[in-house]
């Protein structure tokens, strides 16, 4: 009579290889969390440091910065020309000042934060916007010399006023 069933060796293979499999399983699962964390923890690590590269360098280049633009505040004649508010004049030494700092624009603005000139925007010293002064964008609005343009001009995309006359009025 034969038995029915699998043979005692085959029910001993097949044990022994779910056994082995489950270690294997359970080897590569923890395996798997241990270089999924380590490679988590030597990321966090370089994108710190790349953090730190990079904040070092701005802060190093804003220093520097306003080191350099501190020079053109201390000039006499720079402040002179600056305070006077003759539009052509005062671009000028906007551009020289972003030439002499290698950087892409400079902006002067008068002692409450307006601006004066800004040295990419040649148009801030054209005719369409003069008023006896320079006329600066203000948050979106045409602002004269003496803070006031009557309530209704507005600055196009150019910093030109968009009064009918393009000039800003008292």
């Amino acid at each position: 009579m034969k038995p029915r069933g699998l043979s005692l060796t085959l029910k001993i293979f097949l044990g022994t290889a779910l056994v082995v499999v489950a270690i294997v399983g359970a080897t590569l699962a923890i395996t798997a969390q241990q270089a999924s964390k380590t490679v988590d923890e030597s990321v966090t690590a370089v994108l710190g440091s790349a953090r730190e590269a990079v904040n070092a360098q701005l802060s190093g280049g804003a220093k520097g910065l306003l080191e350099s633009s501190a020079t053109f505040a201390e000039n006499a004649q720079f402040r002179a020309i600056v305070e006077s508010r003759s539009g052509a004049d005062v671009l000028d030494q906007a551009a020289v000042a972003a030439t002499s700092l290698n950087a892409l624009w400079v902006q002067i603005t008068d002692a409450v934060g307006l601006r004066i000139a800004k040295s990419d925007e040649q148009c801030k010293a054209s005719k369409a916007c003069q008023m006896g002064g320079l006329c600066s964008l203000y948050y979106g609005r045409c602002v004269a010399q003496d803070g006031d343009c009557g309530g209704s001009e507005w600055c196009d995309k150019f910093g030109q006023c968009t009064a009918e006359d393009g000039v800003c009025k008292d």
